[in-house]
């Protein structure tokens, strides 16, 4: 087995292993992942990623609610979409936080036939 298959069996397992990542999210996100110099910081990876906050100031208006800068891998942030609402849904740490409120998400993105279902 070569030194490439080992590290990614052992990146899958681990990415696997994580509430809300199946099979085919593991394997999107290790395709863009893999392929990252070694020697990236975390802050470079997010930053990689475009999941990097983006404030916007200006010096006649009200500072706005900070974004993702949505700079990066739009790939990477595809990839983590689902797993993030799965998350969200039935992850109880993630559920119970209150800087994410997953109904007042719901209520404020889905569709009024989807809600009437």
């Amino acid at each position: 087995m070569t030194k490439l298959k080992t590290r990614f069996i052992t990146a899958f397992a681990l990415i696997t292993g994580i509430k809300g990542i199946a099979n085919a999210s593991a394997i999107h996100l290790l395709a863009e992942l893999m392929i990252l110099p070694h020697d990236m910081t975390a802050k470079q990876g997010v930053a990689y990623a475009g999941l990097n906050p983006r404030q916007f100031e200006s010096a006649s208006s009200v500072a706005k609610k900070p974004r993702l800068s949505k700079a990066g891998n739009k790939f990477i942030r595809q990839a983590l979409y689902t797993p993030a609402l799965v998350a969200t849904r039935y992850e109880t740490h993630i559920k119970a936080s209150p800087a994410f409120d997953y109904r007042q998400w719901l209520e404020k993105n889905s569709s009024r036939m989807c809600r009437d279902a």
